[in-house]
């Protein structure tokens, strides 16, 4: 005797099993992408005290283009005969 299998109730159980299986894998992805702690190279201080030290180089950088304009400013009236 030959034992056939249903494969209505296999492909309702394999629905089940693959829709479960997506729920599932959406609701760890879902978890871990709103997890504050699990974080991947530095933590929060750590960023923000690089923030600091760009935003810091960043005014350096304008404060000496700044200095610089008016230094070409001032050699131009020099350069022209005027003081």
């Amino acid at each position: 005797m030959r034992v056939v299998p249903n494969w209505k109730e296999i492909n309702t159980v394999l629905k089940v099993v693959l829709i479960s299986a997506f729920i599932g894998f959406s609701i760890a992805v879902l978890f871990v992408a709103c997890e504050d702690e699990y974080y991947v190279g530095k933590n929060r201080e750590e960023v923000y005290r690089s923030l600091f030290e760009i935003d810091s180089l960043v005014m350096t950088i304008k404060m000496q283009v700044d200095s610089l304009d008016s230094f070409y400013t001032n050699a131009q009236r020099i350069n022209n005969g005027h003081e």
